[in-house]
């Protein structure tokens, strides 16, 4: 990963961290990252990164990196066939830095289609080679691990702060909602993580998403990503 992440912060004259952290808020559906901070001086190094416009190529680089990394980690770890996929091949879309960044990530996401994002991912479980696969997911993939319930294809899936419901602003044609495909599953296994606060999954929707058999973790007094 740091081989790909050095060379992008020597042609912005910046260091490793701030690019990592401009390229978190280059992330669709993502409008601040959460950076920690030893010192006055590291924050202010941190705040620094978000001034820092990555180009596309750059962006597309770590995020290649990212995925083979945290891909080969889990499959090191547990002995399982991992692959990850990309809900936005090919798309130039602005960070949270960005004027036109929310804009633009928001009408990305109201184009996309289930069929299409879903068959990537039931083509991504077979090229695993396995009868058994499960499906993780976080934010808006654990809004897609839900929707995936209903593709006949995963034992399990796993939504970590996924949204229950499409948020109005990424709601388009294409789109089906997570609660249906549940309710929909056949014998697939289903299980939400959520954090009490996190007003991308109230609690009304919730409860809902319970009625129809699904499990759901609740960590109290936690916000989205369970912070």
């Amino acid at each position: 990963l740091m081989q790909t992440v050095r060379p992008v912060a020597d042609r912005h004259q910046a260091s490793p961290a701030q690019v990592v952290i401009a390229w978190t808020l280059a992330q669709p559906g993502l409008t601040f990252a959460l950076c920690g901070a030893r010192n006055p001086e590291q924050a202010r190094e941190n705040a620094r990164a978000g001034r820092l416009r990555l180009s596309q190529t750059d962006i597309d680089d770590i995020s290649g990196a990212v995925a083979a990394h945290l891909v080969d980690d889990l499959a090191t770890r547990t002995g399982w066939s991992v692959v990850a996929i990309e809900p936005f091949p090919g798309q130039d879309l602005g960070g949270a830095a960005d004027p036109t960044g929310f804009d633009d990530r928001s009408a990305a996401l109201r184009a996309i289609d289930d069929d299409r994002l879903l068959g990537d991912a039931v083509a991504a479980a077979d090229l695993t080679g396995c009868e058994q696969v499960g499906l993780l997911g976080f934010c808006m993939g654990g809004m897609y691990a839900l929707k995936s319930a209903a593709a006949g294809r995963f034992e399990r899936v796993v939504g970590f702060y996924g949204m229950i419901r499409v948020p109005d602003a990424w709601s388009g044609p294409g789109q089906g909602q997570p609660l249906d495909a549940v309710a929909a599953r056949g014998s697939t296994e289903v299980m939400a993580i959520v954090g009490t606060v996190d007003t991308w999954t109230p609690p009304a929707a919730v409860d809902a998403l319970e009625a129809p058999g699904a499990e759901v973790a609740r960590h109290e007094g936690a916000d989205h990503g369970c912070a």
